[in-house]
């Protein structure tokens, strides 16, 4: 008889996931009377306004996240539409886009479409170029919140987040005249072992 073999097999973490997803989706105070909530669909203009009190809604639909990830990472990237200078103050919130619609229904987001979760301050100092790529502070913690309490069985979730400044206006681009400028959303999450 031959002595057994022992195998010793190393399980390592896999790799970082990555996704990055465009807004096909979004909105504000003045796309609600002609274009509802999807500027594709004929909305005055393809900029997209923070500010004045409205809440600009930026919708990534079919977000793939693994079952039990760790967000590593998460961020917006905007593209600045005029040159842009003075302060402002922008708060990024997740929303339900469902509820959203159903109270605003102009197409201007109201505080009772919002879950409860927390939000990340933007606070805008510099001059924003037109055409310049902004990217927007660590919003992990908004996306963990949305993954840890709404499960989905085939782990695709939609993303809608909410940026106001009620100190200041910004503009961004949209979808609509497909120019490839539209806001990103890019996450990056590790896998929980349970």
């Amino acid at each position: 008889d031959s002595a057994p073999v022992m195998v010793t097999i190393e399980v390592g973490n896999p790799p970082p996931s990555e996704v990055t997803v465009t807004s096909l989706v979004s909105f504000d105070g003045e796309q609600g009377g002609t274009g509802g909530f999807d500027t594709k669909q004929g909305g005055r203009d393809n900029d997209l306004e923070i500010g004045s009190g409205d809440r600009t809604g930026l919708v990534f639909e079919d977000v793939e996240i693994a079952s039990y990830a760790i967000i590593t990472s998460a961020s917006l990237t905007l593209t600045s539409q005029r040159n842009q200078g003075g302060k402002a103050e922008i708060e990024i919130r997740l929303f339900d886009e469902a509820e959203a619609i159903a109270s605003g229904g102009s197409g201007v987001l109201t505080n009772s479409g919002f879950d409860t979760f927390d939000f990340v301050e933007f606070s805008v100092t510099d001059a924003w170029a037109d055409g310049e790529v902004i990217e927007t502070p660590d919003l992990s913690s908004l996306v963990q919140s949305l993954i840890d309490t709404d499960t989905q069985a085939d782990d695709t979730y939609d993303l809608s987040f909410s940026l106001a400044s009620f100190s200041g206006i910004r503009r961004i681009e949209a979808e609509e005249f497909g120019d490839d400028l539209a806001a990103q959303l890019s996450i990056t999450y590790e896998i929980a072992f349970v």
